[in-house]
């Protein structure tokens, strides 16, 4: 009997197998592709705001450039972990070791990364807020003042997501067990790291649009009125349009577990799929700032600088 369950059992296992390898073989060459062109353009990104002075002083570039240094830990750490899960899940025995490990490391870290981008997308768009508004809050500070709090906008969110999801998702890992996090867990991830940054996001444009349409006194002129110098609002709309569509998916199957409901695997290979794209979709937005376009667009950095020299040449004119 005990042999016969055996051989059902290697059976199911293998035709499951025959089922998903075509679509885990999918899932990696996305992954891959993903990795690779996730991560040059976020280098390149941040390579172009941080050899430009003018750029890494506005404090909108530097909350993008903390964005990009999400997006390299999803792409260098996430992924990697993601893909060798899938290709030891696809080549029996498991080795439970390396399964495991490359599990904990997708779940802590791609929590961290998702919690991260969501919440310096509120921040993106709240100096947007803040400038529209025209509020100097710099001019209301010392400039120590203004550079804690800097420093602290910058940290806090990196240390607070990091300290809250690996103590959280940790003690929910026993020795010697392979354990994903629970459904209470995820739930409560995806409502402080997705559905409350986004909510913020989302009612920070709206109050900005009624403000602006107040201005105007025209309708649907959001942009009337604009500060000298301020942003448009169509490259932070465009963010959060993206955000929204890679994320709704995750959403829509956490609830679901949630509520008890039945989910296909594919489903959660398409959401995940969704999610892992803002690395390079959740860019796109920002080339609308004509600061970044140019910059991004003509920065060559295996070309040289030279400054311009002094001209020394002396001119002899004739004398009266």
């Amino acid at each position: 009997m005990a042999n016969t369950t055996n051989s059902t059992n290697n059976f199911d296992y293998e035709v499951l197998l025959v089922q998903i390898r075509g679509t885990m073989t999918f899932y990696i060459t996305y992954n891959f592709v993903l990795c690779t062109l996730g991560t040059l353009i976020n280098l390149w990104f941040a390579g172009s705001i941080l050899t430009c002075r003018e750029l890494r002083l506005t404090l909108r570039n530097q909350l993008i450039l903390n964005l990009t240094i999400s997006h390299l830990v999803q792409t260098l750490l996430v992924c990697p972990a993601e893909i060798t899960d899938i290709i030891d899940l696809l080549n029996p025995p498991w080795k439970y070791e390396i399964f495991c490990r490359a599990m904990a490391v997708s779940s802590i870290v791609g929590h961290i990364q998702s919690g991260l981008d969501d919440w310096f997308v509120v921040f993106i768009v709240a100096t947007y807020f803040v400038n529209g508004l025209q509020i100097n809050l710099a001019a209301r500070m010392s400039q120590r003042l203004a550079n804690i709090c800097k420093f602290v906008l910058h940290v806090f969110p990196w240390f607070l997501v990091i300290t809250f999801t690996a103590t959280t998702i940790v003690t929910q890992f026993g020795s010697g067990y392979c354990h994903r996090v629970s459904i209470y867990w995820l739930w409560l991830y995806e409502t402080l790291y997705t559905i409350v940054p986004n909510c913020i996001s989302v009612l920070l444009l709206l109050t900005m649009y009624v403000l602006k349409r107040r201005q105007s006194g025209r309708v649907g002129e959001m942009t009337a009125q604009e500060a000298p110098g301020s942003d448009r609002p169509l490259a932070y709309i465009l963010t959060m349009v993206v955000v929204l569509f890679c994320e709704a998916n995750s959403l829509i199957i956490v609830f679901e577990l949630k509520s008890g409901t039945y989910v296909h695997w594919k489903n959660g290979i398409w959401a995940t799929i969704l999610s892992f794209s803002r690395v390079v979709l959740a860019l796109l937005p920002f080339l609308l700032f004509p600061d970044i376009r140019e910059r991004i667009t003509t920065w060559r950095p295996w070309k040289r600088h030279v400054l311009p020299g002094i001209d020394l040449t002396l001119e002899y004119g004739k004398e009266a």
